[in-house]
């Protein structure tokens, strides 16, 4: 019996794995997540696919609106703040090989819990913000200095998106980009960029200037019970 389970695991890891364009070398996370992640693609009422335009998320999740209407009050704390950024290289919630230096900075507001009374007082309109948005799960400022370089990787659970909202942001054309399942994207000021981040993706910033975005998880919109109750009764 154990023996057909673990096939069965090895069949739906393969499956999930051949969409991305860009192979990566995935951890044990992506293998045990696997046959949750072909769940979440059958009950998502958006398509798998890496990056998705804000005004598309917008119409199931309306509430980000809140957000991006506010940018500018939201990187105007990040500045009061920006003396605390630590390091991300060698935190546990990052793979030791995505970055090899300490020009990647944060500063936590929210990670999967409420947050602290301690981050509401340093940040107390950003966070009445987000408190507003119940499906922002984690939210942190994420910021890349010049030179800053995040090696291919990929997260382990489709239940979830990845949602950045530009505060500071050189160009694509000044060497400031993502790549995502082996296409490149820019973040510009006030504006978001949302993909789904169990595609293979990785960072370069070879501009002059810091890249300072919100960085956030939200829930991935997923048909639920009501959903189908409520199509069900529009049938008679």
């Amino acid at each position: 019996m154990l023996l057909y389970i673990i096939i069965l695991w090895i069949i739906l890891f393969i499956l999930d794995h051949r969409r991305i364009k860009q192979p990566h070398n995935c951890n044990i996370e992506c293998i045990l997540y696997a046959p949750f992640n072909i769940f979440y693609s059958a009950i998502s009422k958006i398509p798998c696919e890496p990056v998705f335009h804000p005004k598309y998320i917008f119409h199931f999740l309306p509430e980000l609106h809140i957000i991006q209407n506010n940018w500018k009050i939201i990187y105007k704390e990040y500045q009061l703040i920006k003396n605390k950024l630590r390091p991300i290289k060698g935190e546990k919630y990052f793979e030791d090989d995505i970055i090899k230096t300490d020009r990647w900075e944060r500063f936590y507001i929210k990670w999967y819990s409420d947050i602290s009374k301690e981050v509401i007082q340093q940040l107390p309109k950003t966070t009445k913000l987000l408190n507003q948005c119940q499906n922002i799960q984690l939210a942190m400022f994420s910021v890349m200095k010049s030179g800053t370089i995040v090696y291919p990787h990929r997260g382990p659970y489709r239940g979830s998106l990845r949602v950045h909202l530009g505060l500071e942001c050189p160009s694509i054309e000044e060497g400031c980009y993502i790549k995502i399942d082996d296409m490149k994207y820019g973040w510009k000021d006030g504006e978001f960029l949302i993909f789904d981040d169990t595609y293979t993706h990785e960072v370069q910033n070879k501009s002059k200037k810091e890249r300072v975005v919100l960085f956030m998880d939200i829930n991935r919109p997923v048909i639920t019970s009501a959903n189908l109750c409520y199509k069900n009764n529009n049938n008679f």
